[in-house]
């Protein structure tokens, strides 16, 4: 385990907060992708900033495929 900074302590990831996946709407119906609404993959979230833009996005038909998160904010 790492050192970390003084008065910081080791959790587990479940200790603060909730941990969800998703689910790939499938990508052979072209009619799930293109729309409004962003679509995060993993690759999207290696990035020191929020997310307010993806590079794939789902039409409504792929939001009803996909297994979505609520904004918390």
């Amino acid at each position: 385990m790492s050192e970390h900074p003084q008065g910081w302590e080791s959790v587990t990831i479940a200790d603060v907060g909730v941990i969800t996946t998703g689910n790939t709407p499938p990508t052979k119906i072209a009619s799930h992708y293109g729309g409004l609404t962003p679509f995060v993959k993993p690759s999207d979230l290696d990035q020191p900033t929020p997310i307010v833009q993806t590079a794939q996005t789902l039409s409504d038909d792929g939001v009803r495929q996909a297994r979505l998160l609520r904004r918390l904010y």
